[in-house]
């Protein structure tokens, strides 16, 4: 890209008349950054590139090798380039920046799409978990609308039940006023596929957006519902035993501290079977003890046992959690155990290891909150505040 690239940008900007602080809460990013990137004093991934690109109108054309950004990112996506240009794109036109905007089009403006070859919807969707797994929520979110357009065209019930979980997800991630919709979508599509597992994914995330919402004891409800209609396969056993961790996760939050401990030793004792094809989850992907030691920490902290809580931290290996999303939740859920134990330098070093697994999960509302926790009564922290201004909390 030539080394004027960034001029165009802040000519766009100038002439729309935002301020750096604007674009950068757009797209995630403090005024600061956006002044170091027009300045070319640091250098934007091309995917943020883009998003710049899409919020101020200026199309990547207008820079120079804007056309092979574009082209890189799609033959990046592993679904080989004749699957990259089977999906539908979204009209420039009606292109938003940001995982919000993505999340909106694939709930209310989905691009038109003819049916599609399963396999080509099946190689897509496998790249989207992958993106989910990889805390990469940007390029989740961008490839969601094609996705679900595609498999409903080509009525693919349960490849779009699966996509809307990951909508779900996505939207638990910072836009939680969509995550019900997109929960209550994945359930429609999941019954029609008549898949047992598929139907509990779909009830895991409407369990969870209820949780949210604080209806602790319907989510309860939920999930203990939806366990039992999975049978004895080493697939649905393995969804069960999720189901059980968040069931025994939301009793921890209402402090019904034996029925969250009851539920949590039934999750371990399946997670301990041999047995179970730890590959087969699709959200969160792996379950096995390793997950079930994270949520112990969920657990407990929740309960206000925050000294056990810690001991089952000091157990986990996190190379040997399954993914960057299922390590970032790890790190959040000891900060905040290491923030009630008043212990803001450990805390602020969690951060910072979550923030090297899953650089995307750093800038959410809720690693915001704590940072803004620890910066507020322990602001001299070494690197903290850096650390506040990087992930978009300052300016």
């Amino acid at each position: 890209m030539d080394t004027q690239w960034y001029v165009i940008l802040r000519r766009a900007r100038v002439l729309k008349g935002w301020s750096q602080a604007r674009v950068g809460a757009a797209i995630g990013y403090s005024a600061s950054w956006v002044s170091r990137m027009e300045s070319g004093r640091i250098l934007a991934d091309p995917a943020t590139v883009n998003r710049i690109c899409d919020l101020l109108g200026v199309p990547t054309q207008d820079l120079d090798e804007g056309a092979d950004v574009r082209r890189r990112e799609a033959l990046g996506l592993g679904l080989g380039l004749g699957a990259a240009l089977a999906l539908p794109a979204t009209p420039a036109a009606a292109t938003t920046p940001g995982p919000e905007a993505a999340v909106e089009r694939a709930l209310f403006a989905l691009p038109d799409s003819p049916p599609l070859p399963r396999t080509t919807l099946a190689e897509a969707l496998t790249r989207a978990r992958a993106h989910f797994h990889a805390a990469d929520y940007a390029r989740l979110a961008h490839h969601l609308p094609g996705l679900i357009a595609g498999a409903q065209a080509s009525r693919a019930h349960d490849i779009a039940a699966r996509a809307h979980v990951l909508l779900a997800q996505l939207a638990l991630k910072g836009y939680e006023g969509y995550a019900w919709v997109a929960a209550d979508r994945a359930r429609a599509r999941a019954e029609q596929s008549g898949n047992p597992v598929v139907m509990a994914e779909a009830d895991h995330a409407m369990a969870i957006t209820m949780r949210r919402y604080g209806r602790y004891e319907a989510s309860l409800t939920h999930l203990r519902t939806a366990a039992g209609r999975l049978g004895d396969q080493a697939d649905q056993l393995a969804m069960r035993g999720s189901l059980l961790l968040t069931a025994a996760y939301t009793a921890a939050q209402t402090r019904s501290k034996g029925q969250a401990l009851a539920l949590m030793e039934e999750a371990e004792e399946l997670a301990a079977r041999p047995t179970l094809d730890a590959q087969r989850l699709y959200i969160p992907g792996v379950f096995g003890p390793a997950q079930a030691s994270g949520f112990r920490i969920s657990v407990h902290h929740a309960l206000g046992e925050d000294e056990q809580a810690l001991t089952h931290a000091r157990g986990i290996d996190l190379r040997t959690l399954p993914n960057a999303e299922r390590r970032a939740r790890v790190c959040m859920d000891l900060t905040r155990v290491l923030l009630d134990l008043d212990e803001p330098v450990r805390a602020f070093r969690a951060l910072r290891t979550l923030e090297r697994h899953a650089p995307q999960e750093a800038r959410r509302p809720k690693v915001r909150s704590l940072t803004n926790e620890l910066l507020t009564a322990n602001g001299e922290v070494p690197g903290l505040r850096v650390f506040a201004e990087r992930i978009g909390l300052t300016a």
